[in-house]
């Protein structure tokens, strides 16, 4: 028995070995899998999804990387992908629809191996991205589905792997914009956090939700209803997913600090589209909720404000939406007899009355109307009153607005809190009138349009942190009729900077409210205009002064594709940059995105210039100047100081003294900074100069040195005429002659580029002394390098050339005088035979040989 038992103790012990040797096996095994299986399945999980996108949808589909794991959510797998987007096409080519950096599903490991597809439990998206755009033809970017064709069908029975078993949704950090050209309605919402649980594989369900939202924003017809608001919703939703029904029950919502409940239904219908009935209303809101609607007002100590006053507000939407129909809606707002003051302020805003109301019967948004029948308050012992309204906002608006009233601006800091402006005074005088509708306007039936009234500001003052210079208006004057509006008179300073205008402006209210284009014409006048004083950002420090203000803060400036203005100035002086300007004067036109230049004639860098081109901001992302320019005698050392242009393609202004003229064309880009972007400088004309003198210039003391010539060291100029062009970042030269003392030089061609690099080939012509034939009268020269580090080589086969026709031209002129003395003396011997053969015969062929010889000597002995 003993044995026995001890046999199958052993066997057991056996056993249990192999088990556990086994099962050590299989859960290496089995973990092994776990963590190569990602790998393995990675390229399938990857082709499935491009090949279900591209099979499904007319747009470009792509991702960063997708990442497959058995461990993060065992028991089942999850599928991580990066960067996803899908972008549009022909037109919405520039559209990004969705971008979501990581989108996160776990999806049960089963339906890896089973033929019918993969179950999605659960999708995390993080920060995802949505922009739905129509344009104003309607078309709208979200309709990417390739069509379903009977023809597609018989040829592609594949049914799609992927089936939706979702448990729970979380979206972190999500952007949705909805932007409508058509309707002229923009939507946006910043930073939506949201949460959605629910079994969604039964027919019906109690859905729980969260949603917060930190910037909600909407405007239509360029109205703002909404601006940067926050939004709350949290609740149950009973959803009849069978039929996509959804009843709101217990949900409340949240609008800054207005609290909202929300009862109703709302429904996915199969055809497409959605209808409903839903109501909202605030029982329990109170004045100063409703202010917190105002973004400005929220934002500054709101929890400190005192408010007192009776508000109703309800809102509901009911009936049928789709792309072409909306459902009736509405929202009405009544304030009466309200105040609001700050506690450490010593002033509040009274008798705030308001009664608004915008509603529409459904069908077309164009039969919205806006009612706000009063608003009113009184601002110390001055009352301002108002009121609006619009109708068929889409096709034809019909408005009725009035506003009447005085307001101290310098009391508007006693009831609220304003840190950063350290002054603001004035008085601001509006009696406003304007009844009719559009068509009239665009008809130029002024007679049926009333508009009438006026808008004064006087005495204004502005100092403030945020802007660099103070802001005074002396006066400001406008007149308005249903034809146009008449500025007679505006005064105004910025900083050190004077202005003063007056003009009128046309078509004023269909580009208000239909952003036509606004035509019009000023007469300008300054005695001093510094342009940075205008156009520096916010962060430039208002204790600097003009001359320390940083342009590089400048931006580009627009010029509006609906405007077409005519402004017509004279300004005595005025700064840009490093360059002072004096007596400008010119007439500018602003017409379709372009600023163009009317004979501009100015007083600048010690001479004058006259200017015509153009400004063009179509492409804002590249804007360009192509301007021709009359220049007449300036100085080259002024120039070199106030243009930067000068600095980088002609560095040699800054040694030269004197003045010059020139005529030329020129075209760039320009950068964010307003500045030319030098790559893209294109150009060319003629410099001319009567007087200059160049010194302490590296590359003529080199060249002045080789050539053994001190007068090129720091050369004096008479006269030159210099033909350039620019291109590709480079000053290039046409011939040109330059005399400089008794040496000519004959410049071939040349260039300078940006880099300072040089690149000149010339000829220099140097006098001779004595009859020495060999001496060099004629040099060609290089100039490589750059203009601080110079390299200079002399052409010696041109010198060879030179020296060779010198000493031809020589010996030929040595041989005639040969042939001369000769000549001369046979016409002796001639004679002396005449009156003694005999005797001289010899005597005469002796004096010949003897000449002859001496001139040779000469010849060859120099």
């Amino acid at each position: 028995m003993f044995f026995y038992i001890k046999y199958r103790i052993n066997t057991i012990e056996y056993i249990m070995k192999k088990f556990l040797l086994i099962t050590g096996i299989v859960v290496v095994a089995l973990f092994t899998f776990l963590l190569t299986a990602p790998f393995l399945f990675k390229d399938e999980i990857k082709q499935a999804v491009l090949a279900q996108a591209n099979k499904q949808l007319n747009a470009t589909v792509g991702f960063k990387d997708v990442q497959l794991s058995f461990i993060r959510s065992f028991p089942n797998a999850s599928v991580k992908l990066q960067d996803f987007y899908i972008v549009g096409k022909n037109e919405f080519s520039k559209d990004t629809l969705i971008h979501v950096d990581a989108a996160y599903a776990v999806v049960d490991i089963n339906s890896f191996f089973s033929k019918t597809g993969y179950i999605v439990k659960k999708i995390e998206l993080t920060s995802p991205s949505v922009y739905a755009h129509v344009l104003a033809d309607g078309k709208v970017n979200w309709d990417i589905m390739k069509p379903d064709t009977t023809k597609e069908e018989k040829k592609d029975t594949t049914k799609t792997k992927f089936k939706l078993s979702l448990k729970k949704l979380i979206i972190t950090d999500a952007r949705i914009r909805y932007n409508d050209e058509k309707a002229n309605i923009y939507f946006a919402i910043e930073n939506l956090n949201h949460t959605l649980s629910g079994d969604l594989t039964a027919e019906s369900t109690v859905l729980a939700t969260t949603n917060h939202i930190k910037g909600m924003t909407c405007r239509m017809s360029n109205v703002p209803y909404l601006n940067n608001a926050t939004f709350n919703l949290d609740g149950d939703i009973n959803a009849d997913l069978k039929n996509m029904k959804f009843t709101v029950t217990k949900v409340k919502a949240q609008v800054n600090a207005i609290t909202l409940n929300l009862n109703g239904w709302f429904q996915v219908l199969k055809n497409g589209g959605y209808t409903m009935d839903l109501k909202v209303d605030a029982p329990d809101t109170q004045f100063k909720d409703i202010l917190s609607l105002i973004p400005a007002i929220y934002s500054k100590n709101f929890e400190t404000i005192q408010t007192k006053g009776k508000v109703r507000l309800n809102l509901y939407a009911r009936g049928l939406y789709n792309d072409s129909v909306f459902p009736a809606f509405g929202v009405n707002l009544v304030v009466s007899n309200a105040w609001f003051k700050y506690p450490a302020l010593p002033k509040s805003v009274d008798k705030i009355n308001i009664a608004a109301d915008i509603s529409n019967p459904g069908g077309s948004l164009d039969r919205t109307k806006v009612n706000v029948k009063q608003f009113s308050f009184v601002l110390g012992n001055n009352p301002f009153a108002g009121s609006f309204s619009l109708a068929t906002p889409i096709s034809d608006p019909d408005i009725n607005f009035a506003a009447k009233g005085v307001l101290n601006l310098g009391m508007v800091k006693e009831v609220y809190p304003m840190d950063s402006i350290g002054q603001l005074s004035g008085i601001l005088d509006a009696n406003l009138k304007l009844k009719g509708k559009m068509s009239y306007y665009q008809k130029k039936e002024y007679q049926k349009f009333f508009f009438d009234g006026k808008l004064n500001l006087s005495n204004m003052v502005l100092k403030t942190k945020n802007l660099p210079h103070d802001l005074e208006i002396k006066r400001a004057n406008l007149v308005f009729n249903p034809k146009f509006v008449d500025l007679p008179l505006l005064q105004m300073k910025v900083g050190k900077s004077d202005l003063t205008a007056s003009g009128h402006l046309e078509n004023f209210i269909p580009y208000f409210f239909k952003n036509e284009t606004l035509t019009g014409s000023l007469q300008t006048n300054s005695e001093y205009f510094n342009v940075a004083d205008f156009m520096s950002s916010a962060t430039t420090s208002s204790t600097a002064t003009a001359a320390k203000v940083d342009t590089s803060s400048m931006k580009v400036v627009a010029i509006p594709s609906n405007l077409d203005f005519t402004l017509t100035s004279s300004f005595k002086r005025v700064i840009y940059d490093k360059m002072e300007i004096a007596n400008a004067k010119g007439a500018l036109q602003m017409v379709d995105s372009k600023l163009t230049f009317k004979t501009l004639s100015l007083s600048a860098m010690g001479g004058s210039m006259v200017m015509s081109g153009v400004y063009n901001t179509k492409n804002i992302k590249k804007p360009d100047v192509d301007i021709d320019l009359k220049i007449n005698d300036v100085l080259f050392t002024e120039v070199f100081k106030q243009v930067q242009t000068v600095k980088k393609l002609a560095p040699i202004f800054a040694n030269t003294s004197g003045r010059f003229s020139s005529t030329m064309t020129m075209y760039t880009s320009l950068g964010n900074d307003m500045m030319p972007i030098l790559n893209t400088l294109s150009g060319k004309g003629v410099l001319v100069s009567n007087n200059l003198t160049i010194k302490n210039v590296k590359v003529l003391h080199t060249l002045g040195s080789v050539l053994k010539r001190d007068e090129l060291k720091d050369p004096e100029i008479e006269k030159v005429s210099i033909p350039f062009e620019i291109k590709n970042g480079r000053v290039y030269t046409d011939p040109f002659d330059i005399n400089i003392a008794d040496t000519k030089i004959n410049v071939e061609k040349g260039s300078t580029g940006v880099d300072q690099t040089i690149d000149y080939t010339m000829k220099v012509a140097i006098p001779t002394s004595g009859n020495n034939v060999f001496k060099l009268s004629k040099l060609g020269v290089k100039i490589g390098g750059t203009f601080t580090s110079p390299k200079i080589s002399i052409q010696t086969k041109e010198m060879i050339k030179d020296a060779v026709a010198t000493i031809k031209q020589q010996a030929s002129k040595k041989i005639d005088e040969v042939k001369t003395v000769a000549k001369e003396q046979v016409n002796e011997l001639k004679q002396q035979a005449k009156e003694n053969i005999t005797p001289n015969l010899k005597k005469a062929g002796d004096n010949i040989k003897e000449s002859g010889k001496k001139v040779l000597n000469n010849l060859f002995s120099k």
